[in-house]
């Protein structure tokens, strides 16, 4: 996967959505940047349960960012400084002074029909009821689907993708980072989502993945598809 470094000020800003994972945790938080400061980041995790937040990282603890922002993810890394007292939910971190851009460009994206349902979160955090549509590509860190409505974007999304040659199902969590309005052949207006999966792959899971995907690929070259 290719990177570009970028100005941390370019795209840290109140409102965008931030992961945290602390080292050496295996759960990553997603949580709002509320305020930037010179020195630090102050970033609200209102979902974390509460037992996880008094449980705070020690202080200095190295923590992992992953920043959606201007539909496209961004990696960056600081120091834990602390949290604010409860009821509020807030870490403070090390403001970094780079981000680094991830151009989700290592892997192909193959034209791919496949039946996929989508489930969005509600206002209480839970996935609402799953809604049926349908894949355009599909590659090795994320997809892009038709969609009746419009996303908000960025937003955590639940997804089951069917038909993938030799998986019957491959259920993943996704972030969505794009939607895209397209007036489709009947004069019809949809909504082209892109998504990634890239931080909720494990190793396992990519490789099995990756071979289903290039089953995928041979199939499209097969019929003169276009490749990207």
């Amino acid at each position: 996967m290719s990177q570009q470094l970028i100005p941390a000020e370019a795209v840290l800003r109140p409102g965008v959505t931030v992961k945290v994972q602390a080292a050496g945790s295996e759960t990553a938080y997603e949580g709002v940047l509320e305020e930037t400061g010179k020195l630090f980041l102050a970033i609200a995790l209102d979902d974390m349960p509460l037992e996880d937040y008094v449980n705070a990282p020690a202080p200095e603890t190295r923590i992992g960012l992953r920043i959606v922002a201007d539909a496209a993810l961004y990696l960056a890394a600081g120091g834990y400084r602390g949290n604010a007292p409860l009821p509020r939910q807030m870490w403070f971190v090390d403001r970094p002074e780079f981000v680094v851009r991830q151009q989700q460009r290592e892997y192909v994206r193959v034209p791919a029909l496949l039946p996929i349902r989508v489930r969005t979160k509600n206002i209480y955090g839970t996935f609402n009821d799953a809604q049926e549509t349908t894949s355009l590509d599909i590659s090795g860190s994320g997809l892009c689907f038709a969609n009746e409505e419009p996303l908000t974007v960025p937003m955590t999304i639940g997804l089951i993708i069917e038909d993938l040659p030799g998986l019957e199902t491959f259920p993943i969590t996704a972030d969505a980072v794009r939607c895209q309005t397209v007036v489709n052949d009947f004069g019809n207006t949809v909504y082209h989502v892109g998504v990634t999966f890239e931080p909720y792959l494990s190793r396992p899971l990519r490789t099995r993945l990756l071979h289903t995907i290039t089953a995928l690929q041979r199939a499209a070259l097969s019929r003169g598809m276009g490749i990207k």
